[in-house]
């Protein structure tokens, strides 16, 4: 599907850099090699390199290929962690900084059973829940 969204064909790889355990198995790097049968099969990089090179030899090709179209992408990202307030007061992250936005974070939180009648004005089955954002000095607000 991947191949097929970018208009290529498996024939057209050069290059595989499978990261993860799995990829250290030889059934796995067997059916690599016949899926892209022109394609050397990497398997001796480090899986904290793989993404560094993939990202280098990327944008070598740019630069070699297309040095007067190359745009820079600028993607979104969150300049704060936003989170809830737990009743205890302390911040609970659901979308880190740095997270690309638009982002979405689910979150599961505990309820404490509330005796009946004493709903503190809200009703039973009130929950209040606070979102907030943590500044770079840990405040939540």
């Amino acid at each position: 599907a991947v191949l097929a969204e970018a208009g290529l064909e498996a024939d057209q790889v050069h290059l595989v850099l499978p990261t993860g355990g799995i990829v250290q198995m030889p059934k796995i790097q067997g059916l690599l090699r016949s899926y892209f049968p022109l394609a050397r099969v990497e398997q001796h990089a480090r899986p904290d390199e793989v993404v560094a090179l993939g990202a280098t030899m990327q944008a070598s090709y740019l630069m070699n290929q297309h040095p007067d179209t190359v745009q820079v992408l600028e993607f979104p990202t969150a300049p704060t962690a936003t989170g809830l307030v737990s009743a205890a007061g302390d911040f609970v992250s659901a979308i880190p900084v740095g997270a690309f936005l638009p982002a979405k974070a689910c979150l599961t939180c505990g309820v404490p059973p509330t005796p009946q009648g004493q709903g503190q004005g809200m009703g039973n089955d009130a929950v209040v829940i606070q979102v907030a954002e943590q500044l770079a000095g840990g405040e939540a607000v």
